[in-house]
């Protein structure tokens, strides 16, 4: 039985070239584990988010599972690399409360342009176009491009915690800063910096990965004591395989389309 199994180390050994690049499976091992535990939050966000908008919690659920599973999958044994995928907090966050929120896409309208800009990006990679146009952007305008995704993103936490009221899209007053959503902010964020401090110290990926998911239970416990719920609560059944495929292939005839689409693409890009 041991032999089978050094037998097949040295085959996984092999094929990925764990050694030949300095690690180990001891290594890759914590490294998953700490990295699955960095992004696990996506499967909580990610429904959250786009639900607001009129998707399907169960679907986006579904969609998010699998669409991160088979791209880390492909990542693996494909390119033989130890990259995770998954889907971006910055995009659900712009389809969610600017394409659809503001501009008046439909579901099925912006599902059709993320998809052709992930068709269209993936042509230029193929090319390959998108490294050559990527290395020709000034390093100071790409940190400033990553930086304003961060503060997106951050804006999205300020709405949903009620601290900053928006009006179409457009920030028009200050909210409450004691209300349980602000509070729930309050705690994720506390616990998080507090647990990846001490991970940081005791220099412990595995912990610093859980501190997400940890910043998320004590906040989920918190509003359900307080009645903090979502509009509609998640529900894992069969029915969530409704949704597959239900986006439009040809959605350029809506209006702000294009718009919706270029963003998604430079994002994706």
């Amino acid at each position: 039985m041991s032999g089978l199994f050094s037998a097949a180390l040295l085959r996984l050994d092999h094929f990925f070239g764990v050694r030949a690049r300095g690690s180990s499976f001891q290594t890759e091992l914590l490294a998953g584990v700490s990295t699955y535990l960095s992004l696990a939050y996506i499967l909580v966000v990610n429904p959250a988010i786009l639900s607001k908008a009129g998707f399907d919690a169960g679907g986006v659920l579904f969609a998010t599972a699998v669409a991160s599973g088979l791209s880390c999958v492909l990542m693996g044994v494909w390119a033989r690399l130890p990259f995770v995928l998954a889907p971006g907090l910055e995009m659900n966050g712009f389809v969610a409360f600017s394409a659809i929120g503001i501009m008046g896409l439909s579901v099925e309208q912006s599902l059709g342009a993320v998809f052709w800009s992930g068709v269209l990006c993936i042509l230029l990679t193929w090319v390959p176009m998108r490294e050559r146009i990527i290395n020709s952007i000034p390093r100071g305008l790409q940190s400033n491009l990553a930086l304003s995704v961060g503060i997106f993103v951050a804006t999205i936490g300020l709405y949903l915690s009620k601290l900053v009221v928006f009006e179409k899209g457009v920030p028009s007053g200050i909210g409450y800063f004691s209300s349980p959503e602000a509070i729930s902010l309050y705690l994720g964020l506390g616990v998080t910096l507090i647990l990846r401090t001490k991970a940081l110290s005791a220099n412990s990926s595995v912990w610093s990965g859980a501190a997400f998911l940890i910043a998320i239970i004590v906040s989920t416990i918190w509003c359900s004591s307080q009645g903090v719920s979502a509009d509609k609560p998640l529900e894992l059944s069969w029915s969530m395989l409704e949704n597959v495929g239900n986006l439009s292939l040809f959605p350029f005839d809506a209006p702000n389309v294009f718009t919706v689409f270029l963003v998604l693409f430079l994002i994706d890009f």
